[in-house]
């Protein structure tokens, strides 16, 4: 994580699972934002259960290998690993209670937005209905 003073400045963003499926079907969106974040133009999340979730629509659709393939480019990529703590689970309990439309996943990736400060990066309108965070929702 950036730490200098000039870095504030920043975009954060945090990837859901539907994002991570556009950007790796070629949304131009997408790819724009993976960009930035690749040449250190802006810092990107990816919560840890949004890296199961990926894993398994990716096998169940495309099979083990391409779900592997996926899940090593991500890991290789300039994305950050957002990893819970324990105040952040109290955090993502408090969004399902909140928003009772999200799934555990969709909560994980509210309570690491907040915690980030960054902007969710969705293909789904359900992050749209919750308040005090940001959403960049991709159109596919």
């Amino acid at each position: 994580m950036r730490n200098s003073r000039s870095d504030m400045w920043i975009k954060s963003y945090i990837w859901d699972t539907g994002a991570l499926s556009l950007f790796f079907a070629g949304n131009e969106v997408a790819i724009k934002l993976m960009r930035n974040i690749e040449k250190n133009n802006s810092t990107g999340y990816i919560p840890q259960l949004v890296f199961s979730e990926l894993y398994y629509k990716s096998w169940q659709k495309l099979g083990k290998q391409a779900a592997l393939i996926r899940i090593k480019t991500l890991k290789e990529s300039s994305l950050n690993e957002y990893i819970l703590n324990e105040t952040d689970t109290f955090v993502v309990g408090k969004a399902k209670l909140d928003y009772s439309f999200l799934s555990m996943v969709d909560a994980v990736v509210v309570a690491s937005a907040i915690a980030t400060k960054s902007t969710i990066i969705t293909s789904d309108k359900d992050f749209l209905g919750v308040k005090g965070v940001k959403v960049i929702k991709l159109k596919f």
